[in-house]
């Protein structure tokens, strides 16, 4: 992802990416873009560079909140 996101204080609930196989999980495997004012729970599971909003972000987030419960097998 590299356009800028802004989730206006909304919540994603029930995120559910389960590929334990695969590297870069999350909302979104690889976050170029900002982040703000967004919540996001669920279950999250990959091989490596796993995360509940990113697998691999190069940028900063604010306001952003995860309550994802991630597994990372590599």
């Amino acid at each position: 992802m590299s356009a800028s996101l802004t989730g206006t204080g909304h919540r994603l609930s029930n995120l559910a990416n389960l590929q334990p196989f695969n590297s870069l999980q999350g909302l979104t495997g690889f976050m170029a873009g900002g982040l703000s004012d967004l919540t996001v729970s669920g279950t999250v599971s990959g091989r490596s560079m796993v995360g509940g909003v990113a697998g691999y972000t190069r940028v900063a987030m604010q306001q952003v909140t995860s309550q994802v419960d991630v597994t990372g097998l590599g």
